[in-house]
C-alpha cells in the first residue's frame, strides 16, 4: 500500500479506512477527515471466466489536495482527485474528479456549490 501524506495538519477521525492494494493514496495539507470514511485507491477484479473472489484487485489513485474536509462516512472511490478547497457532504459516495472549492454531495456527490469568500460583519457570540 503506498500512502502519502502531507507535512502540515492532517486531522484523521476514528474508523477511518485509507487502503491501495497495490494502488496509490497521496494527501496533502490541511486536510479533516471525519470518522467512517473510506478512501481506497483499487478496485476488486470482475473479469468474467473467473469468480471476483479470486481475482487480483486493480490499483488506481486518490489524490486529496490541500485544505479540503471529508464528512463522516463518504466514500472516495479510486482514480479521482479532489481539488483544493472540496468539502463532501457526510455519507457522499465520490464517483468523479473535483474541481477547486466545489462541494459536493449524495450518492453519486454531484456538484451543489461552491465555496465562496464573504465578509463577515457582526458577532459570533451573543
Amino acid at each position: 500500500m503506498d500512502v502519502n501524506c502531507g507535512l502540515n495538519f492532517l486531522s484523521i477521525n476514528t474508523n477511518v479506512q485509507v487502503g491501495a492494494a497495490n494502488g496509490r493514496n497521496k494527501v496533502d495539507n490541511n486536510v479533516m477527515i471525519a470518522s467512517n470514511v473510506v478512501i481506497r485507491a483499487a478496485n476488486h477484479g470482475m473479469k468474467l471466466g473467473m469468480p471476483m473472489k479470486l481475482q487480483p484487485s486493480e490499483p488506481g489513485v486518490i489524490v486529496v489536495n490541500d485544505d479540503l474536509w471529508i464528512g463522516s462516512n463518504a466514500v472516495i472511490a479510486t482514480d479521482f482527485t479532489l481539488a483544493g478547497g472540496t468539502v463532501v457532504g457526510a455519507g457522499a459516495v465520490v464517483t468523479h474528479s473535483t474541481s477547486e472549492f466545489f462541494i459536493v454531495a449524495g450518492v453519486s456527490a454531484p456538484k451543489k456549490g461552491e465555496r465562496v469568500l464573504r465578509s463577515f460583519s457582526g458577532t459570533l457570540m451573543g
